[in-house]
Parts: structure tokens; C-alpha cells; sequence
């Protein structure tokens, strides 16, 4: 469907565009790390979403079958984000979630990730995984349901499962879902907040955070994250950056206990970070 600013790309000659790339840049935040560009703050998610491309743009999603495929077919060792690595970047965040949900259940690794892409998580631990010996393994991706309907036609596997919702996904566990994995994705949604409530009423008894995005401010913010194009694709999302010391006061009320907080880069503004969160039985 043709929108407005496609409509006005048509009609603008391509330097003014350009132009209105740069100036637009100018007035956001920059995350050398990453080659990215925050704009923003945005007053809303709904006007975000108005003057972005949206995660669902065909761009991201192509790029990141692609890689996927690719990965899964031994031709790269890893992906991420639709970048395909030539070897695999671990995450301590992730290696440490899934040893400490093997401690607190022993011989069971019942997961549900939020926001796993096309098995990104399970295919960067694959090595660790196979070797887990008498360990029954259940990986359980939720996404967005074009994502999940690729997921399920090219990568499902009796450990490895696709799901649009929440709900369908803890329906096919064989257990309670207690261990909850978000992956680079708690900001990309409008209501972050609301879904981490439905989850923490679903029992839940760690989550973990790996790549959110934090900054050292007193109340969370929306942004229009600007990908590098010539590393990631050549689109643009919305993103909530939350104030890292209010998203971890909100989660002890709640009755959970910061286990470890993980950090690349520290002195980032913007920082893609790591966070496991536990909660003790009463």
C-alpha cells in the first residue's frame, strides 16, 4: 500500500531527500558503537510509527530470511539482525540465562524467547545445545506473525518452534513458563511495559534482557532508530530507549532481584545492554 512519504518521495527531486536525511540526523543522537543514529525524542510511538518504515518493512525482513537461510545451510556461521558474521559472537547475556535455567531445572531447557528472529538465539548456541547431554530442549520463538510463519516453514524443529502470540506459545509448552528471553526486542514494541505486566503474571521466574536499550535518563523515551544501510538495511523503526535505573527499580518492586547487568560499552549514551532479572519463590 502506498503511503504518504512514498508519495512524496515521487514526486521531490532525490537531493531534497538527501538533504532532509542529513538535517533530520542533525537533530538526533549518534551510537558510534553501532553506526546508528537516534532520532528523536518522538512524542509518541503512534507518530514514530507515522514517520517510519516499521519493522515490518520488506527490506528487513528479506535480508533476514536470507541470512537465516544461510546460517541454517552451513554457508555462515552466524546472523544477527540480518548481518551475516563469519564467525559466531557469542552473547554472555544469553550463555548465562541458559545456565542458569538449567541450574534452577535440571535436564530441561524450556524457553520462550521474545523477538528471536529465525532462530538466531538457538543457531548462535546450536554447538552448546547438541552437546548438552540428557537435556530435552525447548526453544520457543515468539514473533511477529509474517516472521514466524517463515520461521515455521523453513526452520521449525522438534527443539525449535514459531509463534505469533504469546499465548499460543506457553500452550505448547510442556511445562510452566517460567524463563522468558527478550532478544534486542522489549523496545520494539508500543506497549513494552503492558507486556512485561503479562508476563510476570504468567509466573514467570527469569527474564532476561539481552541487547535492551538503556540510557541514563529519568524516563523512558521513544526514538526513530536509523540503521546503518550499507551494514544493516536501508530502513528505519521505531524504538522506546528506557531509563536504565527506572526500567531496574520498577522490575525489584515486582519482586525481582538483578542477578548481573552487561555492558559492551559503558560509556555509550545509548546502550544495547544485558539485564537477567530472577524472582524467588514467596
Amino acid at each position: 500500500m502506498t503511503n504518504t512519504k512514498t508519495i512524496l518521495r515521487s514526486l521531490s527531486p532525490p537531493i531534497l531527500w538527501l538533504l532532509a536525511q542529513k538535517l533530520r540526523s542533525s537533530f538526533g543522537y549518534s551510537n558510534n558503537s553501532r553506526n546508528e543514529i537516534f532520532e528523536g525524542p518522538i512524542p509518541s510511538w503512534v507518530e514514530a510509527m507515522a514517520r517510519a518504515d516499521g519493522w515490518d518493512s520488506p527490506s528487513i525482513t528479506n535480508k533476514t530470511l536470507d541470512s537465516a537461510l544461510r546460517v541454517r545451510d552451513g554457508l555462515a556461521a552466524f546472523e544477527q539482525d540480518g548481518v551475516v558474521r563469519p564467525r559466531i559472537l557469542y552473547s554472555t547475556t544469553v550463555l548465562t540465562f541458559i545456565s542458569l535455567v538449567l541450574s534452577l531445572r535440571p535436564g530441561h531447557l524450556d524457553v520462550i524467547e521474545f523477538g528471536g528472529g529465525l532462530g538466531t538465539g538457538y543457531f548462535q548456541n546450536r554447538k552448546i545445545l547438541s552437546n548438552l547431554t540428557g537435556v530435552q530442549i525447548s526453544w520457543n520463538i515468539v514473533e511477529r506473525p509474517d516472521l514466524a510463519s517463515l520461521g515455521s516453514q523453513y526452520f521449525e524443529k522438534p527443539d525449535l518452534r514459531f509463534f505469533s502470540d504469546i499465548e499460543t506459545a506457553v500452550a505448547a509448552l510442556n511445562a510452566a513458563p517460567e524463563f522468558f528471553l527478550f532478544s534486542g526486542s522489549l523496545q520494539c514494541i508500543a506497549e513494552p511495559l503492558s507486556l512485561l505486566e503479562q508476563i510476570i503474571k504468567l509466573g514467570v521466574r527469569v527474564v532476561a534482557f539481552d541487547r535492551l536499550l538503556v540510557a541514563p535518563t529519568r524516563e523512558h523515551a521513544v526514538f526513530i532508530q536509523h540503521p546503518d544501510p550499507k551494514i544493516y538495511y536501508a530502513a528505519t523503526y521505531p524504538a522506546w530507549c528506557f531509563s536504565k535505573d527506572l526500567f531496574i527499580s520498577d522490575l525489584i518492586a515486582k519482586g525481582f532481584t538483578l542477578i548481573e547487568h552487561f555492558t559492551d560499552s559503558p560509556q555509550a549514551y545509548f546502550d544495547h545492554c544485558g539485564m537477567i532479572f530472577i524472582r524467588h519463590p514467596m
